[in-house]
C-alpha cells in the first residue's frame, strides 16, 4: 500500500543525558478506520524522527531503546504535530555480554528486575547486551534459564554473564 500525501508528526526523544539516537519508534493510528496504517522507524543522531504522509488522525507514538521489549515512553498525539518531545525518564544503564565458556551468546534473553518493573530484551552481535533509561539504583539481572545475578548498579559497563555449560 503506498501511502498518500497526508498528515505529519515529528519532533525528538530525549532522556536527562541529551538525545536519544537509534531508538526505534512506532507511530499506531488510534481507533481509525480506512487508510490509516502503522508505520516505523528509528530517531536520527539528534534523537529526532518525522513520520510523513500519514492518514490525518490521532496516533499512539511508541518507543523502545536497544532492543528491549518493553516501551521506553508511550505519547498520543494527532497529525500536523512537528514539535513532540518524548522525554525517556532514566538514563542509568547496564551493559556487558553472554558468554557459554568462550563463546558469547546471541539472542539471549535477559531481564532487569527491580522492585516495581523488568526491562527485557535480547543479546545482540557477539552476545552484547545494553539496557538504557533505567532509573538510577540496583538491579537483579536474570537469564531466561534461571541464572540470577544480585545487586548490580546502574553504570556498571562490561558486566559478564557466564552461562553453564550446556
Amino acid at each position: 500500500m503506498e501511502l498518500q500525501e497526508g498528515g505529519e508528526i515529528g519532533g525528538h526523544v530525549t532522556n536527562p543525558l541529551g538525545p536519544v539516537r537509534s531508538a526505534y519508534i512506532s507511530a499506531c493510528p488510534v481507533g481509525a478506520t480506512g487508510d490509516a496504517v502503522p508505520c516505523d522507524g528509528y530517531t536520527g543522531a539528534d534523537g529526532g524522527f518525522c513520520f510523513r504522509g500519514l492518514a490525518q488522525g490521532r496516533y499512539k507514538l511508541t518507543v523502545f531503546v536497544d532492543g528491549g521489549f518493553e516501551p521506553a515512553a508511550t505519547t498520543e498525539v494527532a497529525t500536523g504535530r512537528t514539535d513532540v518531545s518524548i522525554t525517556i525518564p532514566g538514563a542509568g544503564f547496564i551493559s556487558g555480554i553472554v558468554v557459554r565458556g568462550t563463546t558469547p551468546i546471541e539472542g539471549a534473553a535477559l531481564a532487569a528486575v527491580s522492585a516495581t518493573r523488568d526491562w527485557v530484551l535480547q543479546t545482540g552481535r557477539g552476545g552484547r547486551f545494553r539496557f538504557s533509561a533505567l532509573p538510577a539504583g540496583s538491579y537483579d539481572i536474570e537469564t531466561w534459564d534461571g541464572l540470577r545475578i544480585t545487586g548490580v548498579r546502574t553504570g556498571t559497563d562490561e558486566l559478564v554473564i557466564r552461562l553453564p555449560p550446556d
